[in-house]
């Protein structure tokens, strides 16, 4: 089954973490670790560090290689101004998109500069002093070439430990 979280969801949603969108889906676990960390996992299989997840963005394999094939999610460049749909395909995708796609696969398509070249600002708070200001520019040059850039500054203080015997 694939579930797709649209434009609509994605601009009603006043957060930056779009994968705060992503544990709304049925049938997708998740274990939150911190202000903007979110782990995800399907069919029983859950673990903080799972690498039976899969993650593209456009059709690429967007896993971090430098930790043993973990998805980045919110770690990586995609941030939530350039997404233009989130498609979650549920159960074993091996023979489609390769190893590791065993349980949950990500796909993110982002914002194509020709059909949206604008300029976005965006500004977003919330709860452990979250703070997001992101920025978005597309252009087109000519037939054959555009460019869109992106950026994002994220701040939020993580929960306070406070050691009770000392």
């Amino acid at each position: 089954s694939i579930h797709v979280i649209g434009a609509k969801e994605l601009n009603q949603f006043a957060g930056s973490n779009e994968g705060e969108l992503l544990t709304r889906v049925q049938g997708v676990e998740y274990t939150r670790s911190g202000v903007d960390e979110i782990t995800f996992n399907a069919r029983g299989f859950h673990s903080a560090f799972n690498i039976k997840v899969f993650q593209l963005v456009d059709g690429r394999n967007s896993m971090s290689a430098s930790s043993g094939s973990l998805p980045v999610f919110n770690n990586g460049s995609t941030q939530k101004d350039d997404i233009e749909r989130i498609e979650i395909i549920l159960g074993p995708q091996t023979a489609l998109y390769g190893p590791n796609a065993h349980n949950i696969l990500f796909n993110y398509i982002t914002k194509d500069p020709r059909k949206y070249p604008e300029t976005t600002v965006s500004v977003s708070a919330g709860s452990q002093r979250q703070f997001s200001s992101r920025v978005r520019h597309a252009g087109v040059i000519n037939a054959k070439w555009a460019y869109k850039l992106t950026g994002e500054h994220a701040t939020g203080e993580d929960y306070h430990w406070f050691d009770t015997v000392y």
